[in-house]
């Protein structure tokens, strides 16, 4: 039987092919199109595409060892891991196979806050070719959105203004003193 002529994605390939009775020069054949599929299917990848290993380090010095190792950092390479200790400043780093130290910050660049990578639980993060960055959000970016987005907007009055929780709700004031401060006085 012919072997696959067209090879563009992975789904292209044969994998009954090539057969034991088929010409040596069919199997040279499948491993081009087997590298040919690959490539396409990786475009822009100038190294390994998928990297995990055993998580070690110390409290936000991590390190990863991986089997094999790891020969070069490489943009667009994802790292998954778990930490073994939960991070305690805005400024881990990570040391994959002895390559060297590399910033993890935040999906946006910034760094991250304390206790963001928490031991235990799964990382992902895609190597920039400079430093690491986490896919994904996390608690303390989600928490700090969530109460963000309770505050109200800020008054456009000059002077000070205080933020106060009131019945409720978040409120700006005048005063640092809460009203019902006042009333439960009598002066108000």
């Amino acid at each position: 039987m012919a072997l696959e002529k067209l090879v563009v994605s992975i789904n292209d390939l044969d994998p009954t092919s090539p057969r034991p009775a088929d010409p040596k020069s069919d199997g040279d054949d499948h491993l081009r199109n087997i590298k040919a599929a690959v490539k396409n299917c990786f475009p822009g990848f100038a190294g390994p595409v998928l990297v995990g290993g055993l998580a070690g380090g110390v409290v936000d010095t991590y390190t990863l060892a991986t089997t094999p190792n790891l020969i070069s950092y490489a943009a667009n390479t994802l790292v998954v891991w778990m930490p073994n200790v939960t991070s305690v400043t805005a400024a881990p780093t990570m040391n994959v196979s002895g390559l060297g130290v590399r910033a993890i910050r935040s999906v946006t660049g910034a760094p991250l806050l304390p206790g963001d990578l928490v031991a235990g639980q799964y990382v992902v993060m895609v190597d920039t070719g400079t430093e690491y960055r986490l896919i994904g959000i996390t608690k303390n970016y989600v928490d700090n959105l969530a109460f963000s987005s309770m505050l109200p907007v800020p008054p456009a009055m000059s002077g000070q203004y205080f933020l106060a929780y009131q019945n409720g709700a978040f409120a700006y004031l005048n005063s640092p003193v809460p009203g019902f401060f006042y009333q439960a006085q009598g002066i108000v």
